[in-house]
Order: C-alpha cells, then sequence, then structure tokens
C-alpha cells in the first residue's frame, strides 16, 4: 500500500489492490488515473473501474487481466477528518467482467462486478415450488447453493406457497424481497436481507452539511416528485379458501382517503401477506417523493444502506436513506464520495 499523495502534514489516501490474489499497488499506483467503486443498498451488483495509463502497453499486453480473475481494494484515509484520524473501508471481493483498451492517449480500463453476484446466483435460470417455508428459508437455502453466507435481518415472513418459474435465484429472491418490503444485497461473500421499514428508522450515521460542521457537500441536488404520492393502498384478493373477494387498506396516518388510494389486485394467501404487500407497495410507490444527490469530501463511512441527515438545504433538510455511494480515487490522491439518497419512511 503507497500513498498516492505525499507529505506527512497533509490529507491523504491509499489505495490497495489485489489482483489474482497478489497485491499490485506498487504497480497500479504510478498509472493509476482513476479508481470507482460503486455501491448499492438494493438488488443490484456493486461494481469497481480500474482507469490506467497504458504508456508502455504492458496493461494492455503481458500484464492484462483475465475475465473472471478476482479483484479487491481497500482505502485508508490518514488526518482525512483532523490530525491522526484514520478512516478506511474494504470494498470486498469483485470478479473481472471487462478490459478496455482506448488511445490515444493509451488508457486500460478494468471492469469488475461484485464476485457474489458474478456467478450462477444471477445467471442461470431455475424452476421450482417453495412449499410451506419462508422468506428466511428460501434466503438460507439459496446462500448454501452457492456458498455465501446468510445475513438477516428483520421479521421472518412465511408463506404456503410461492413459485420460482425460469428465474435466476437473485431475481427470485429479489422479486419476493421487494414484495414483502426487504432489501437484498449479495457481496463479498455474503446474502444481506434486511427490513427496509426498520433501517429508514435507524439514526442518522453522518450528517451532510452546505456549510459549516457535519460533512461538507461539494456539490447538491434535490428534486421533488411531480406525480401523485399515494396515502394509503388497498388490496383486493381472492381468499383461496372461502372464494370470496377481500380487502385490506393499509393507511400510514390513518384513515384511509377517498382519493390518492393506491389499489392493488394480485394473489395473497392471507391477510397477513396483504398487510405486508400494502405496505411494500405504497413504500414503492412513494420513496422517491424526494430524492437528494450529494458529492462530498471523500468518507469510507458513506456506504450504501445508511440513513444520513442533510442540513442547511431549507426544505430539503432532512433524513435520507442512500441508495448509491460512489467512491472515486485519482492518481493525484484527491478523493470524493458521491450519493443518492432518498427521503427515509416512516412505514
Amino acid at each position: 500500500m503507497s500513498d498516492l499523495i505525499s507529505g506527512s502534514n497533509a490529507r491523504r489516501v491509499r489505495l490497495s489492490v489485489v489482483i489474482g490474489g497478489k497485491d499490485v499497488t506498487g504497480s497500479v499506483s504510478p498509472d493509476l488515473l482513476a479508481f470507482e467503486l460503486t455501491d448499492h443498498a438494493h438488488g443490484k451488483a456493486d461494481d469497481l473501474r480500474l482507469t490506467l495509463r497504458d504508456t508502455d502497453g504492458k496493461w494492455s499486453g503481458p500484464w492484462r487481466p483475465a475475465k473472471g480473475l478476482r479483484i479487491s481494494a481497500s482505502i485508508l484515509c490518514l488526518d482525512w477528518t483532523g490530525p491522526g484520524q484514520r478512516l478506511g473501508l474494504n470494498f470486498g471481493a469483485f470478479a473481472i467482467d471487462e478490459v478496455e483498451f482506448e488511445g490515444p492517449p493509451d488508457l486500460v480500463q478494468i471492469k469488475a462486478v461484485s464476485a457474489s453476484t458474478a456467478t450462477a446466483l444471477r445467471q442461470e435460470s431455475r424452476t421450482q415450488a417453495w412449499e410451506s417455508a419462508s422468506l428466511r428459508v428460501v434466503a438460507g437455502e439459496i446462500a448454501k447453493r452457492h456458498g455465501l453466507k446468510l445475513y438477516y435481518d428483520g421479521a421472518d415472513v412465511p408463506f404456503a406457497r410461492v413459485d420460482q418459474r425460469e428465474e435466476s435465484d437473485l431475481g427470485f429472491l429479489k422479486r419476493l424481497c421487494e414484495e414483502r418490503g426487504v432489501n437484498l444485497k449479495a457481496h463479498d461473500g455474503r446474502l444481506a436481507l434486511f427490513g427496509a421499514q426498520s433501517h429508514d428508522a435507524k439514526a442518522a450515521a453522518l450528517t451532510v452539511t452546505k456549510r459549516g460542521g457535519g460533512l461538507p457537500a461539494l456539490k447538491w441536488n434535490f428534486k421533488s416528485k411531480s406525480g401523485v404520492m399515494y396515502k394509503a393502498c388497498e388490496v383486493s384478493w381472492l381468499d383461496p379458501e372461502t372464494r370470496e373477494l377481500r380487502t385490506h387498506t393499509y393507511a400510514p396516518q390513518g384513515q384511509a382517503p377517498s382519493e390518492q388510494l393506491l389499489r392493488i389486485n394480485r394473489r395473497v394467501e392471507s391477510m397477513a401477506e396483504a398487510e405486508r404487500l400494502a405496505q411494500a407497495e405504497l413504500r414503492k410507490c412513494n420513496k422517491g417523493e424526494y430524492e437528494a444527490k450529494l458529492d462530498c469530501i471523500g468518507h469510507p463511512g458513506l456506504v450504501a444502506g445508511i440513513v444520513v441527515a442533510a442540513s442547511g438545504f431549507g426544505r430539503f433538510d432532512g433524513r435520507y436513506f442512500v441508495e448509491e455511494a460512489v467512491h472515486r480515487v485519482d492518481g493525484s490522491g484527491g478523493y470524493v464520495t458521491s450519493i443518492k439518497g432518498r427521503a427515509a419512511l416512516s412505514y
């Protein structure tokens, strides 16, 4: 691991890169133009990009890494938030997906996706019926099938039967999670499921500020959605036992309104499942009401899946759930973290 910028009194960041089990930091550092890591909270594979000068042709020639080769990276920030302050982040394991060569000038870009998703987990379709199981059971069996460890944070969700029809295990599990208000992430040897509502309710891990205190924003963009925001969700279904049409209405603020009512007609097995579906669908439709994009001085603590507080932005102040975090390091040692978030919901 070597410094990307020199000077013992200045902020500095160290980027460490391992390819194929070999520490190549010393070889990468002189040629580094940009390192970029994109971290997603739900449903998408994390990806890594490494852009290198290739003046002497070694990265497009004898050093060109093969597709599928493992690559991992980590950063260490020294004196970043104050003298003696050390912050670090290990980005985990990725598999090289593409190597691109362009010029002039001669550049090589190495692209990789999370090693946990660069397998049959997302590539192979499967048909299977799951009976008298639960979300935790299904996730556990899928994790075991692909050699992953299961991390499950939240209430378990039972069901009498669900069908996987020509879907990848990752696609099938993502669908089950979205219908039940659960976030899903596969990365670095783990399959992680966590309740969306409970994570929205967590205390803000960091405060991003327009001026003074907290973590300074370098650039910001806030947006309020112009479409219809629903106040309640009504689920209708045919009761499998009585064959009667039943309905359930979920209204977070009490009495369901006659307008701004989201109506869902879908097969469910019980009132409990209808309640979960109504809440999940209402969240899905309303979660984009307020969105934030923030570029900040690089911070290893800014990761997808946390809640941050925005301060100094007027009516856009508040708590935001981070759906995507991008960490960028350039060859001169500059480090910026960009996040995309949406207003944290109370339901």
